[in-house]
C-alpha cells in the first residue's frame, strides 16, 4: 500500500499543507493566506483562530485533492513561524486574545527595564539569546499584564500558552498534548539551552507561571494523534503527529548543514542565517544568538543565528503599500533595468533592526534620492539592502565561528532572484548555493515547496553513522549502487529535487561516462590548438575557410562536452542513492516485517544536501515498512560512493599529470 506524509507549514503570512508520496514527490497541496493585523505602529498581530482554520482547511483540501485513502497517511509533521506567542483557555481551547507576532516591537520598554535591572548576562548565559522584543518571553509577560484577568487565570492553571507549534498540536489533538519542541522552546528567552528545561529563575524574572508552559520534547517523536471529531478532518483521526521544528532550524537541517561550520540563509519575510556549531553551544561576541538546532536520539545540535526582521517583507511593501509593481517578480525585472541603485540606499527597519545591531527603536529609511531617481532604482536599492543585511550577519558569524563560512546555502522565496543572489555572492566573496526548485517559485510564494520539503520532513530524520577520513571526505560502512535500468528515471527525479549544482556519485557508469567525456574534451582542445596554429600559418583563402569551419565545429564540440562534464560534476556531488522497495528487500534478503509505528519512524540522511533526496526515499520506506538499519544502509552508501569517486578522480588526475610530465 502506498504511504504518504502530510506536512504542515504554518508561516508568517500563509498556512500550507502538502502531501508527499514515498518518493518525496508532491501529490497534493493547498495554501491559504491570513490577515496581518497592525493595531499600532510597530505592533503586529495574528488571529489564532484564523491560523488554525487556514491550516486545517489547507490540510483537508490537500488530502481531498489527492484522491487517496486517508488511512494511507502514515504521519504528519509541522514547521512553523517561531517566537509568535499565543495564550488560550485550557478548558475551551479559545484564544484569550490575538497572537503577538515575532515582528512586534510592543515589548521594547520591558526589554529596556530588564537590561537596566542587570539581566543581560544571565539571559545570554542560559538561553543563548539577547534581551529583545523579538523573543517570546516578554510578549507573554505583556499578555499577562495587559489582558484583563489573564495573570490571575494563569496562576490558577486555567490558561495555556505556546508558540504556533504548540497551538497547532493542541488543536489537532483536541487538548491531549500541550507540547513544544526544543528548537521552538529555545526562542522564548525562558528556556535553558544547556539543561533543555524551562528555567525557573528566568520565568520568575518575567512573572511567568511554569504551569502555563508546554512540555519541551525532541524534534522527532510521536507527540500525539489527530483527534476524532475535528470538523473537516474526521477521516484523518488517528494519524500520528511525530515531527516538529521551528522553520529556520528545520531549514538548516534540510539544507544538509549536518557538519559544524556549515551554514544557510533563508530569504523569507525576514532573513535568517544559521550555522551548525555542533553539540556544544557557542556564545556569540558579535551580536548573534545561539539556539537549539535540533534534538535527535538524545543528542542536541546547536546553531549560531543572525536574524534580519525585514527582507521579503520589503519587497511586499514596494508592491502592496507603494504600488510600484503588481507582482513580486516585477521587482527583479525593475532592478535589472538599471546598472545600480544610483546612490539610493534603503534601510527596511519597519520593525526595528535585528542582528547584529539589535535596535528595537530603529525605523525604515531611504536616502540618496535625486530628481533622477526612478522606481527601478528603489527596487534595486531594496534588493541591495537585503544583501547588505545578510553580509552583516555572515561577517559577524565568521568573527564568532572557529572556521569561516566557505559556501552559503540559500533558500526561501526571495532567493529566486538572480540579481539578489549575484549581489550577495559579490558582497560576501563566497559561492551562493541555491536549490533548483526555488527558480520556479514566484516571489509571491512566501516559502517554496522545496523549503517545505526540507523543513517539515527534516524532523523525521535520524543521522546515520559515518566515518571521517579527513580532508572533508566522509564515508560509511556500505556502498549501494543504482541499477542501470533505473538510473535515468532516478536522474529525472533528482533534477527536480536537488540543487542547481547537485552532485554525488552513486553509480559506476557515471564515473566511466565522466572520464570518457573528460578524455574526449582533452582531445578536442588539443585539436583546437592545432587548428589555430594551422590557421595562423594558412595563406590560401580556401584553406583558411576550411580551417575556420573546422575550428567552429571543434569549439561547438568543446562547449557540448564542457556542459556534459558540468552535468556529471553536478551529479557526482549531490545525487543520492535511489532504491525501490523491492531492491531494498532483495539486498537485505529479509521479508517485510510487521512492526510498530515507532520503529517505522526510523530514518536516515546522507551527508549534506546531496543526501536529502535519498533521505526522503529512505523515510518513505521507513514509514511503510520499518527497519531502521536498511535506511542507514541507503544513507551511508551515498557517502561511500562519493569518497570512492573522489579518490578515483584524484588518482586519474595524478596519473594524467605524471604522463604529461614524461619526456
Amino acid at each position: 500500500m502506498e504511504a504518504y506524509i502530510a506536512a504542515l507549514d504554518q508561516g508568517t503570512t500563509s498556512s500550507r499543507a502538502i502531501l508527499f508520496n514515498r518518493a518525496g514527490e508532491i501529490v497534493a497541496r493547498a495554501q491559504h493566506p491570513f490577515r496581518q493585523i497592525y493595531p499600532q505602529p510597530g505592533w503586529v498581530e495574528h488571529d489564532p483562530m484564523e491560523i488554525w482554520s487556514t491550516i486545517a482547511r489547507a490540510l483537508a483540501e490537500a488530502v481531498d485533492s489527492a484522491h487517496i485513502d486517508p488511512k494511507c497517511i502514515a504521519a504528519l509533521g509541522i514547521t512553523n513561524q517561531r517566537e509568535t506567542t499565543i495564550l488560550w483557555d485550557r478548558t475551551t481551547g479559545e484564544p484569550v486574545c490575538n497572537a503577538i507576532v515575532w515582528q512586534c516591537r510592543r515589548t521594547a520598554a520591558i526589554c529596556d527595564q530588564l537590561k537596566a535591572d542587570g539581566w543581560i548576562e544571565a539571559v545570554q548565559e542560559k538561553t543563548g539569546l539577547l534581551i529583545d522584543a523579538y523573543f517570546s518571553g516578554t510578549k507573554l509577560k505583556w499578555l499577562l499584564d495587559n489582558i484583563p484577568g489573564a495573570r490571575k487565570r494563569a496562576e490558577q492553571g486555567e490558561l495555556c500558552c505556546g508558540t504556533v507549534d504548540s497551538w497547532l498540536i493542541w488543536n489537532l489533538t483536541r487538548g491531549a498534548a500541550h507540547v513544544t519542541d526544543c528548537s521552538n522552546a529555545s526562542r522564548t528567552m525562558l528556556f535553558n539551552i544547556h539543561t533543555l528545561q524551562w528555567d525557573q529563575e528566568l520565568c520568575g524574572m518575567l512573572g511567568i507561571p511554569l504551569a502555563l508552559l508546554p512540555q519541551p520534547r525532541a524534534n522527532s517523536e510521536v507527540y500525539g494523534t489527530i483527534a476524532s471529531g475535528i470538523s473537516g478532518l474526521e477521516d484523518l483521526a488517528g494519524i500520528p503527529i511525530c515531527g516538529s521544528a521551528g522553520d529556520q532550524a528545520a531549514a538548516l537541517f534540510g539544507q544538509g548543514c549536518f557538519v559544524p561550520g556549515q551554514a544557510k540563509n533563508t530569504y523569507g519575510t525576514g532573513c535568517f542565517t544559521l550555522m551548525n556549531v555542533g553539540t556544544s553551544a557557542v556564545r556569540s561576541r558579535s551580536g548573534l544568538v545561539t539556539s537549539v538546532g535540533w534534538q535527535l536520539n538524545g543528542e542536541t545540535t546547536y546553531a549560531l543565528e543572525g536574524s534580519v526582521f525585514n527582507a521579503g517583507s520589503a519587497i511586499q511593501w514596494l508592491r502592496d503599500e507603494l504600488g510600484l509593481f503588481e507582482t513580486s517578480p516585477e521587482c527583479d525585472r525593475l532592478a535589472e533595468s538599471v546598472p545600480s541603485a544610483g546612490g539610493v540606499y534603503v534601510v527596511p527597519a519597519f520593525t526595528g533592526l535585528g542582528a547584529p545591531y539589535w535596535d528595537m527603536y530603529a525605523r525604515g529609511t531611504i536616502v540618496g534620492i535625486t530628481r533622477g531617481t526612478t522606481k527601478a532604482h528603489i527596487a534595486r536599492a531594496v534588493l541591495d539592502a537585503i544583501a547588505f543585511q545578510v553580509a552583516d550577519l555572515v561577517r559577524a558569524m565568521n568573527a564568532d565561528a572557529p572556521c569561516p563560512i566557505t559556501t552559503l546555502r540559500v533558500d526561501g522565496g526571495a532567493s529566486v532572484s538572480d540579481i539578489l543572489m549575484q549581489t550577495q555572492a559579490d558582497l560576501l566573496r563566497l559561492p551562493v548555493d541555491r536549490p533548483a526548485q526555488v527558480e520556479t517559485t514566484a516571489f509571491d510564494t512566501a516559502d517554496a515547496d522545496l523549503r517545505t520539503l526540507v523543513e517539515v520532513l527534516g524532523g523525521y530524520f535520524e543521522q546515520a553513522a559515518v566515518h571521517d577520513y579527513g580532508s572533508g571526505y566522509r564515508s560509511g560502512d556500505y556502498k549501494v549502487r543504482i541499477p542501470a535500468d533505473q538510473f535515468q528515471p532516478f536522474l529525472d527525479r533528482v533534477g527536480t529535487l536537488c540543487h542547481v549544482t547537485y552532485q554525488e556519485q552513486t553509480s559506476e557508469n557515471v564515473s566511466e561516462a565522466y572520464y570518457d567525456a573528460e578524455s574526449r574534451l582533452a582531445t578536442q582542445r588539443t585539436k583546437l590548438e592545432r587548428l589555430q596554429n594551422l590557421l595562423a600559418q594558412a595563406e590560401n583563402m580556401e584553406d583558411i575557410i576550411t580551417i575556420e569551419s573546422a575550428i567552429s565545429d571543434t569549439e561547438l564540440e568543446i562547449e557540448r562536452l564542457t556542459g556534459t562534464l558540468r552535468q556529471y560534476d553536478a551529479l557526482v556531488d549531490y545525487a543520492t542513492v535511489h532504491l525501490s522497495l523491492q531492491e531494498v528487500y532483495q539486498l537485505s534478503n529479509v521479508e517485510e516485517p510487521a512492526t510498530s509505528f515507532a520503529s517505522r519512524m526510523g530514518a536516515a540522511f546522507a551527508s549534506g544536501w546531496r543526501g536529502f533526496v535519498g533521505a526522503l526515499e529512505s523515510l518513505a520506506v521507513a514509514l511503510a515498512y520499518g527497519w531502521v538499519w536498511l535506511l542507514l544502509l541507503a544513507a551511508v552508501g551515498t557517502v561511500a560512493g562519493r569518497l570512492l569517486w573522489k579518490r578515483r578522480r584524484r588518482e586519474r588526475q595524478a596519473a594524467s599529470k605524471e604522463s604529461e610530465n614524461k619526456p
